[in-house]
């Protein structure tokens, strides 16, 4: 067993190995856990409207798509 030392932060034996502070040094990562927690939607607002972009930019298309293929129809089939 190794002694600990809270002055230094062993990625590799805490189970973060591949995780996002990996390398930082000592001061970025107590830097960022002294930031305190994220805005309550801060990790919702940005995915929300990405969500609504695409849902509005593909049922514009499908609109469109569907709407051209009826015009078509309706045009060839006319008496």
């Amino acid at each position: 067993m190794k002694p600990y030392d809270q002055s230094k932060i062993d990625y590799e034996d805490s189970g973060c190995g591949g995780y996002y502070f990996y390398g930082d040094s000592l001061e970025t990562v107590l830097r960022a856990a002294k930031a305190g927690p994220p805005a309550m939607l801060e990790n919702a607002v940005q995915p929300f409207f990405i969500g609504l972009a695409i849902t509005l930019i593909s049922a514009a298309l499908s609109f469109s798509g569907f709407w051209l293929i009826g015009w078509l129809c309706a045009g060839f089939t006319r008496d």
